[in-house]
């Protein structure tokens, strides 16, 4: 049985079809690209030569991506100065914030706090302020104690009597009916009691007194009858602040001390018109 074989000829034909082929394709593509890009080239030529001679022809706009920004100068009008210059120039954008800019932003608005309250510095001010105003407040008032020493001369324990008045924190040495010592006092705070009606000076210990219940020093110590109670000299605030009982000034609790006896009679009163 014999074999068929190819003819060789024939294959020959073939190999070189092929290659024809192959060349004529990458040819052809070549040529088309070659085309493609002269196209353009002419395109873009066209464009920045009317954009050179100043001339009104449509063409075709630039691609909108820019890296440079259009130049701010107006087109020259003349033909020498419009081939020297070009329609747009090389001008990088700048960065950087204009001068206005960054004065602005050096210049600190002030905030929503500092708007309403003032600055650090007033509102500074402001605390040192009401700081000392709340530190001679709380000082207690100067003395205001008023003493006729003509009528303290005739003080005895038959003619003397004290009156202390709660709604105006003040106590009276009456000396045959008239004051002789006229003293501002500080009596029950709120919460705490003050008794009110007629007492008999007991106990009388003029230093040394010392309050069992809060550990403080009571000078001019003058017990109201058997009562827990009684008059002595002590801090004043200038307004109610005593655990209940009658506190006085230094000078004021020592005029009375000195100008009274045990037994002297000592009237409390939530309101006294005498």
């Amino acid at each position: 049985m014999k074999t068929t074989h190819f003819p060789v000829r024939l294959q020959k034909l073939f190999l070189l079809a092929t290659l024809s082929a192959l060349f004529l394709g990458f040819t052809m593509e070549t040529e088309a690209g070659t085309r493609f890009s002269n196209r353009k080239s002419k395109t873009y030529g066209h464009a920045r030569a009317s954009g050179l001679d100043g001339s009104s022809k449509t063409t075709k706009s630039r691609p909108k991506f820019r890296l440079f920004s259009r130049s701010s100068k107006p087109k020259a009008t003349s033909s020498s100065s419009s081939r020297t210059s070009s329609a747009y120039t090389r001008t990088p954008i700048s960065r950087s914030a204009p001068p206005s800019a960054v004065a602005k932003k050096k210049e600190k608005k002030p905030g929503i706090l500092a708007r309403i309250f003032g600055s650090k510095k007033n509102s500074t001010s402001l605390a040192t302020r009401s700081t000392r105003t709340k530190r001679s407040s709380s000082k207690p008032p100067t003395s205001s104690v008023k003493i006729n020493q003509g009528l303290l001369a005739g003080a005895s324990r038959s003619s003397s009597r004290v009156v202390v008045d709660i709604s105006k924190q003040r106590a009276y040495l009456l000396v045959n009916g008239k004051i002789a010592v006229n003293s501002p006092v500080s009596t029950a705070r709120p919460g705490k009691h003050t008794p009110r009606g007629t007492f008999s000076m007991t106990q009388r210990v003029p230093t040394g007194k010392i309050s069992t219940i809060y550990g403080v020093h009571m000078p001019y110590w003058m017990r109201l009858g058997g009562s827990a109670y009684g008059m002595h000299a002590g801090y004043l605030p200038g307004y109610p602040a005593s655990a209940g009982c009658i506190r006085l000034p230094s000078d004021g609790a020592q005029a009375i001390f000195s100008n009274t006896r045990s037994g002297t009679r000592v009237s409390i009163y939530s309101s006294w018109n005498g």
